[in-house]
């Protein structure tokens, strides 16, 4: 495997926001497996999608704490893993120091073509500032006859937040996310043989609006990429009104709040 010097990003603005999106992933390292439930369950639905051979060699990207790229090691697959967010990857190289991470942005990766076998990628790439370059950049670096299995959060995510804060007048403060339909273009475009897809929702559930909003804010997930106008803390009033609405209008007389992540599966051929 051969490591490449990687280039600057398109413009500052997606500078800007990457560092934003490493600065937030970076404060939640130390906790992140302890909180990071949901993702958790993603990850090993699409982890089950790899091909599990000693051969070849593959690449975790927004590898986090390394807990999936160690999973991996330890099934005798020969992994690395890259992060955008660098008290992640310090994490990770305590707790793994057999294995190599690597600072690195999904749009700039510091691999030569061809590096590796498969890319595996879970709930990362929708923070690229780019589709199209992220998933070209994965068909540069895998072989021929590559495979990429990749799960990403896509629109409709936090949809039950979006209304009941709307609802309540408040301004919507999640980010923005790619359709489906934009990465099936982006993988095509790259050059990918063969791309199947398949959205699939997953639903987190909790007791009340605040360990809901601080799911979010504690994984790193917090991290806005754009402007919001009126951002601001919530007050107790707010926080009620927001509470009270999530239960009445979305789900009348569950016991529980639930969060939706909507996520696309796909499975990339070269």
């Amino acid at each position: 495997m051969q490591l490449m010097s990687s280039h600057n990003s398109s413009s500052s603005t997606s500078e800007g926001q990457v560092k934003t999106v490493a600065r937030q992933f970076s404060q939640a390292a130390s906790r992140y497996n302890q909180i990071a439930e949901i993702q958790q369950v993603i990850a090993q639905h699409a982890l089950k999608k790899l091909r599990f051979c000693a051969s070849g060699k593959l690449l975790d990207i927004g590898c986090g704490t390394g807990r999936h790229t160690a999973e991996l090691v330890a099934k005798g697959i020969s992994a690395v893993g890259v992060d955008i967010a660098p008290g992640m990857i310090d994490y990770a190289r305590t707790q793994y120091p057999h294995i190599h991470f690597f600072v690195a942005d999904a749009c700039t990766l510091p691999f030569a073509d061809g590096s590796f076998s498969q890319v595996f990628s879970s709930m990362a790439l929708q923070w690229s500032h780019s589709p199209t370059q992220a998933l070209a950049e994965i068909y540069r670096v895998l072989q021929p006859a590559g495979r990429a299995v990749l799960a990403i959060m896509v629109d409709g995510s936090f949809a039950e937040l979006d209304d009941a804060r709307a609802r309540c007048g408040l301004p919507i403060t999640t980010n923005p996310q790619l359709s489906q339909g934009c990465w099936i273009t982006a993988a095509k475009t790259a050059g990918f043989t063969q791309v199947h897809s398949r959205q699939q929702a997953f639903t987190d559930h909790f007791d009340h609006i605040l360990p809901l909003l601080r799911s979010i804010k504690s994984v790193g997930a917090g991290a806005l990429t754009h402007k919001v106008n009126g951002n601001k803390s919530l007050s107790r009033q707010d926080l009620a009104a927001l509470n009270g609405n999530y239960h009445r209008i979305s789900f009348k007389d569950e016991e529980v709040l639930p969060l939706t992540y909507q996520v696309l599966q796909l499975r990339l051929e070269k």
